[in-house]
């Protein structure tokens, strides 16, 4: 309607001569004040001059090296900023408070680890994903000689250890009572001063037990004998007692030793970046945790044998292990698959203009060939 009042009105005000003219002009204005109106319908830039863009130090998504931050995500967001005209700064903050930095407006941004998940969902908004993660097992090659000793250690249970006293308290009794019908004879074989009976008593009750019958020396009563024989018998029970109930709780050990999944976890002392969905994992599970800062203080206690296992995002831990901890390895368990975004506030209007540069970028040959410098063309555990 404004549009054809301005036409009219530039109509009136011009000569005859003078009419194709303004009628020109009043195109050209119209032309003009159509394109203004379409422009304001287009999601517009920020309203803060700069943005604030929290991240933390956590290869291969975001590095602080020789005064500039590098990764594969900091990486991204320079792109996508660059075709949205924004002008930002990098705040890094420990792993565990970005999230609660958007929601309190600290931050307009956060980049890194972030996995969607349906509990950070309900606090702040993400992004479409730009990578696909799993959380996996990170264990050491080297600690054989501590995992037989834990084997030890655990097979100690009370069921082997009854049979254990059992059989020493079988031994005393059988040696006592060949002793006892043995040593007053003479020429015997468990004559002699009391402890040089008791001694050969014990040799030969040992090796009636085990089966091996040296012969050297033998009882000649015929109390003694029946006590032998009896013991004969009842040493065979014992002996075969005593190996299945090592056999038992040394495969039981073993199995409690071994990590072959989230279950087995509950039986190790594993480390987690704090904050991460490795943590809310191992948490729900009731496993023994560790909390780290930083994933390479994690590793690296591994590596000393001070934990069994460290948990994580995979492609963290694959590019960790490959560039500083090479005695360590990832063990082919994917505990969970998760997808890795940037995270705005809820309701930001910055989500949907980052969502279109963002999926421009990754659709690229030239995003294909970043994420195999910063991943590797194959990466372990990502699909």
């Amino acid at each position: 309607m404004k549009l054809a009042l301005l036409f009219n009105d530039g109509l009136g005000q011009c000569q005859h001569e003078m009419r194709p003219l303004c009628i020109g002009l009043v195109i050209l204005s119209g032309w003009g004040v159509g394109g203004a109106l379409a422009q304001s319908a287009l999601p517009s830039a920020p309203a803060k001059q700069e943005l604030v863009v929290g991240l933390h130090d956590k290869p291969p998504y975001a590095t602080y090296e020789d005064g500039e931050w590098h990764g594969l995500g900091v990486a991204l967001w320079k792109k996508i900023a660059a075709k949205l005209g924004y002008t930002y700064r990098f705040l890094p903050l420990p792993y565990e408070e970005l999230s609660e930095s958007l929601r309190d407006g600290k931050v307009d941004v956060i980049l890194g680890e972030i996995i969607v998940t349906a509990a950070e969902e309900e606090r702040i908004d993400f992004t479409q994903p730009f990578l696909q993660t799993n959380v996996v097992i990170a264990v050491s090659r080297e600690h054989w000689r501590e995992d037989w000793l834990k084997i030890l250690f655990n097979t100690w249970d009370w069921n082997l250890l009854r049979v254990v006293l059992g059989l020493m308290v079988a031994l005393v009794i059988v040696t006592l009572l060949i002793w006892l019908a043995e040593r007053r004879l003479e020429g015997g074989h468990f004559t002699g001063k009391t402890h040089h009976g008791l001694g050969s008593a014990l040799w030969f009750s040992i090796v009636t037990m085990s089966g091996v019958g040296y012969g050297d020396k033998t009882p000649l009563t015929f109390l003694g004998r029946m006590v032998t024989i009896i013991w004969i018998f009842c040493g065979l029970l014992l002996i075969t007692a005593f190996t299945a109930a090592v056999a038992s709780t040394v495969a039981s050990a073993q199995t409690r030793s071994e990590v072959t999944g989230l279950i087995s976890l509950k039986h190790q002392l594993n480390g987690v970046l704090a904050g991460s969905n490795a943590e809310l994992i191992l948490h729900e599970e009731r496993a023994r945790l560790e909390k780290f800062e930083t994933l390479e203080g994690a590793l690296a206690a591994l590596s000393e044998g001070k934990l069994d296992t460290v948990v994580g995002d995979g492609i963290s831990l694959q590019y960790l292990i490959h560039e500083d901890f090479p005695k360590l390895h990832l063990l082919p368990v994917r505990l969970s698959l998760g997808h890795v975004a940037i995270g705005v506030a809820q309701n930001s209007p910055l989500r949907e203009p980052i969502n279109v540069a963002l999926l421009e970028i990754i659709t690229t040959p030239e995003w294909e060939k970043l994420v195999n410098q910063y991943v590797g063309e194959s990466p372990q555990n990502l699909k």
